[in-house]
């Protein structure tokens, strides 16, 4: 496990540098140095974070699973198709997942706004079937909102 301890430090009010940690989440944007970049490449990537239990961390790509072990929950992510980053978001997510037409779609949401997942699913599920109608299928086998 590689460790950043500079994405710690604090900052100045109203300067985020494309991450925020907190007790509530941690959003880590593309960019702003949390993992090892190669400036002009477009790499695939696999990443696994280990959080406090209950922490899931979501991102880009397919969800390869979560698991809660001694104390820590792990969430393991890979993407298949090159990018020129990643953003990754964690907390205390409630998450629900619906099946359209082979397509896993899911919802990350803090327990808060859980009871806005419904809504979120059946809205998805739509736009994937009146795009699937426009331009074909679906390339992926999973859609994710948070």
């Amino acid at each position: 496990m590689i460790l950043y301890p500079h994405l710690c430090q604090h900052r100045q009010p109203g300067s985020w540098g494309g991450r925020i940690i907190s007790t509530q989440g941690t959003f880590s944007q593309a960019g702003a140095g949390w993992y090892p970049e190669i400036p002009g490449s477009r790499p695939t990537f696999h990443l696994l974070v280990e959080a406090p239990e209950g922490t899931l961390a979501v991102t880009s790509g397919r969800c390869l699973g979560h698991q809660t072990k001694n104390g820590r929950t792990s969430s393991e992510w890979a993407t298949q198709f090159p990018s020129e980053g990643l953003s990754m978001s964690a907390g205390p997510y409630t998450v629900r997942e619906k099946n359209f037409q082979s397509v896993t779609v899911a919802t990350y949401f803090f327990p808060e706004s859980a009871s806005l997942s419904h809504d979120y699913l059946n809205a998805a599920g739509r736009y994937l079937a009146l795009y699937q109608e426009l331009i074909g299928p679906y390339p992926f086998k999973q859609f994710f909102d948070r």
